[in-house]
């Protein structure tokens, strides 16, 4: 009997025997089939998975509606009955998630309406919808609640958008028409533009005038600052001429003291003079009575020599005296001549010299007081300009022109500027009151000094006959004194001869007579002297009245001549920054004229886009009009994308995905079952080589590889009813895995014993990783996306994807699997030959 029927009577025999291998046929299907039957449709079944909702939020009003959009979400997802939805307060929903009786909580806080009003706001506020999960329980469960929570708010999301939309669209209504009264609005400006764009034409050209009139102002400035030189130079001329009259007056003033003094006192000494005028008149009087007694007691005479002698003496003494007092009167009234003479020279002089001050004052007023106008105007004058280059400034919309604007506006209205036109304005206002008091002071300064030349003139014409009365005086006091002499020379010769004493006695008396009536000449002229004394002592005060106001006039004049110099420097200092201020605003109106031609050409421009915005807003506003919304539109406004999934390789269900895999699994559970019980090793006959007790086990092991490949393959369908596309091709896929399975395994096992079975179980458990079955290989990471190609199942798995779902050729998997097959195969060979000379030494030694 061959090896081959041996071996199958052997099996047949044996109840147990048939029975197991039946049974380890039954392997994969039952492997694959519950276990696919445990996962074949479970997103079919979410509605089993319990769920609880929290529902706090607290509805509020929103255009005098109730918005309650926790309560409306409450009763879609009753209506829906996606999950198994439990509608709790907050505290047995956490009690219940811990227990493990809810695989999800999901609340709806109290603010969730209350944020869905928040869409105009500044700060538009989500509505947060809370979802605590359980994956310690179950993640796969937290994924698929996860998911439902997604869709949740995918649902809410369109629901809000859609109720967002119309509230939307009844604002872009409302934006119709307030864009169809901007586009009326923006033809208006339009027409304004063009209105203002002429405007800027004419603000062009009457900034060329201002050009124009700037440069005639900057000629005007320059030949004010020249005028200012010059008149410098006069004021300083005039300081310097001021100064020397305040110099004489002081002295004129200081002199009339003197004067006055000297005037009382030759008042007083005429006073005295007069006294002794008619004591001397008195005197000769007497003396022309004594010397006619004299001549009439000649003969008493004789006899009264010694007496005579002695009167003689005393007569020649007091005519000494006498002729000494008229000779100091003479002297003092020819001092008072002079100085009177003096005085009124120094007075016609000074007349001579200020009769053109009056004038020289007037014009000086006049000139100060046209300064003042013109320092004002000239401030008016900026102060208009500065207005009317703000208001240019403020106009242009040109940020280089408002620069340049401002640049200038600033020099101008800057605060050294205003305080030099300031510190000029108060320089012309006191140069007016200094010529104002000057011009003032003329007329009582030139009344003094008119009052001054009458008196010296009058004063004059006394002291000229004053003069010759005293020349008359002296000569007759010179005489009495000669005589006086003559007769004390001729008294000691009296003795001698009184007929010469009678014919003196004549002589005597007829000088008498002659002295008496020259005693009342004398007596008219000092009359004529008291008289003009004491109408020169009444013009004294008018003439030191006179002098002190001219002197205090003079002061003044010295005084507004200095300010007036001081302010003459401010002046021209103002002149100068005038000067390079019309620099500056020269250069400004230069700038000014570039903006308002920017100006210009920006208002044309203006002008086209505000067109343009016109006819955009009309536009605009048609189409927002012509736009009417409908149902149709609020769903293509919430939800205005759409998904399209076209699978180019469909699966029905979790577990049609998954066959492969399981298909694979228990098909190497299987064959490892089955090898582990059915040995290679041992035969029911010794056989002749290895091939005959290789051919005699395979067909053993190719009988149980169909029938674990026609028991999945047919269960799957019958029980599970999974769809195969390829159903030839899965078949024989699947006894080819079967039959590299069982020659790696039976290798394994053969080879290396019990330690076999250890590799075969690792290999097992590498290939569950490994193979891709559950999840894409990219995605598992690390070592595995690189054995996994090397392994028998990866190929395996992925054939069976092609033969039952995806539709592709599957040779390269089938001739990969075939292949570790045949190398396992002749590895088993091996085995058994080295194993079949093994028996036949023992056979052998038996024999």
């Amino acid at each position: 009997m061959s090896l081959f029927k041996a071996e199958w009577k052997n099996i047949w025999n044996n109840k147990m025997m048939r029975v197991v291998l039946i049974v380890i046929a039954t392997i994969p299907l039952l492997y694959g089939s519950l276990f696919l039957a445990s996962m074949w449709d479970p997103y079919a079944k979410v509605n089993h998975l319990p769920v609880a909702i929290v529902n706090q939020d607290q509805p509020v009003t929103q255009d005098r509606k109730k918005l309650a959009v926790g309560d409306d979400l409450v009763e879609n997802l009753k209506k829906s009955k996606n999950m198994d939805f439990h509608y709790v307060n907050k505290a047995k929903a956490n009690k219940e998630i811990k227990s493990g009786k809810y695989y999800m909580i999901v609340t709806i806080p109290h603010d969730f309406s209350k944020n869905a009003t928040t869409l105009a706001d500044k700060q538009p506020k989500k509505m947060k919808l809370d979802y605590t999960t359980t994956s310690g329980y179950n993640y796969i469960a937290m994924k698929i609640s996860t998911a439902a929570v997604t869709e949740m708010k995918a649902k809410l999301n369109k629901e809000i958008i859609d109720s967002y939309s119309k509230t939307i669209y009844a604002a872009l209504g409302s934006a119709g028409k307030g864009m169809g009264k901007a586009a009326n609005g923006a033809d208006k400006l339009t027409s304004n533009l063009g209105t203002a764009k002429n405007g800027a034409g004419k603000l062009v050209d009457g900034t060329k005038s201002l050009g124009t009139g700037v440069k005639k102002y900057t000629n005007g400035v320059q030949t004010f600052v020249a005028g200012t030189d010059k008149y410098a130079d006069g004021t300083n001329k005039l300081a310097t001429g001021v100064q020397k009259l305040n110099d004489g007056t002081q002295t004129l003033k200081q002199g009339a003291k003197p004067l006055a003094n000297g005037v009382n006192k030759l008042a007083t000494g005429s006073d005295n003079l007069a006294t002794g005028e008619k004591q001397y008149v008195a005197g000769t009087n007497k003396l022309a009575n004594g010397v006619s007694k004299l001549n009439a007691g000649t003969q008493k005479l004789q006899k009264g020599t010694g007496s005579l002698s002695s009167g003689v003496a005393k007569l020649s003494a007091g005519s000494a005296n006498l002729a000494d007092g008229v000779s100091q009167y003479v002297a003092g009234t020819n001092s008072m001549i002079s100085g009177v003479q003096k005085l009124n020279d120094g007075a016609t002089e000074v007349k001579t010299k200020t009769a053109s001050l009056p004038t020289d004052a007037a014009n000086l007023s006049d000139g100060a007081n046209q300064v003042a106008a013109g320092v004002t105007q000239v401030s008016s004058q900026m102060s208009d300009v500065a207005k009317q280059l703000a208001a240019i400034a403020s106009s242009s919309t040109d940020p280089k022109t408002q620069a340049a604007l401002q640049k200038v506006l600033a020099a101008m209205t800057s605060p050294d500027n205003q305080q030099q036109m300031s510190a000029l304005a108060a320089g012309s206002t006191q140069m007016v009151n200094g010529a104002t008091a000057l011009k003032e002071n003329v007329p009582g300064l030139t009344a003094g000094l008119n009052k001054i030349i009458d008196g010296a003139t009058e004063a004059n014409k006394g002291s000229d006959a004053l003069k010759t009365n005293g020349v008359d005086l002296k000569q007759g006091a010179n005489n009495l004194e000669s005589g006086a002499a003559e007769l004390n020379a001729k008294v000691p010769d009296l003795t001698s001869g009184i007929n010469d004493l009678a014919t003196g006695a004549k002589q005597a008396n007829a000088g008498g007579q002659q002295l008496q009536s020259n005693g009342s000449a004398l007596v008219s002229g000092a009359n004529q002297l008291n008289n003009g004394l004491g109408q020169l002592k009444g013009n004294v005060p008018t003439l030191t009245g006179g002098i002190n106001q001219l002197a205090n006039g003079a002061s003044q004049a010295a005084n507004g001549a200095t300010q007036l110099q001081a302010k003459t420097g401010d002046l021209e200092n103002g002149g100068h920054q005038l000067t390079a201020n019309s620099g500056t605003l020269n250069n400004g109106v230069g700038q000014l004229g570039d903006g308002v031609g920017t100006l210009d050409n920006g208002l044309g421009k203006l002008g086209d886009g505000s067109d343009t915005l016109a006819t955009a807003l009309h536009d605009g506003a048609n189409k927002i009009s012509a736009n009417k919304p409908n149902a149709k539109t609020y769903l293509q406004f919430s939800e205005p994308v759409i998904t399209h999934h076209h699978e180019d390789t469909p699966v029905p269900n979790n577990g049609t995905g998954m066959a492969p895999y399981m298909i694979s699994i228990g098909l190497w559970v299987g064959s490892l079952a089955f090898m582990m019980m059915y040995s290679l090793s041992t035969t029911a006959l010794l056989p002749k080589n290895a091939w005959e007790w290789l051919k005699t086990k395979y067909s053993v092991i190719g009988f149980v590889g169909i029938l674990q490949g026609l028991f999945i393959f047919l269960g799957l369908q019958k029980f599970l009813g999974l769809q195969i596309m390829h159903p030839v091709q899965t078949i024989f896929l699947i006894w080819a895995a079967s039959f590299a399975f069982m020659s790696i395994i039976g290798f394994l096992i053969t080879g290396l014993g019990r330690v076999g079975n250890f590799f075969a179980l690792l290999m097992l458990i590498i290939q569950i990783s490994s193979a891709g079955g559950t999840y894409p290989l990219q995605i598992t990471g690390g070592i595995f996306p690189k054995i996994s190609p090397f392994l028998p199942i990866t190929h395996a798995v992925f054939g069976l994807r092609e033969s039952i779902s995806i539709g592709h050729p599957i040779y390269g998997q089938m001739a990969i699997l075939i292949g570790f097959g045949l190398v396992f195969t002749f590895f088993n060979y091996l085995v058994l030959h080295r194993k079949q000379h093994t028996v036949m030494k023992l056979a052998m030694k038996e024999a």
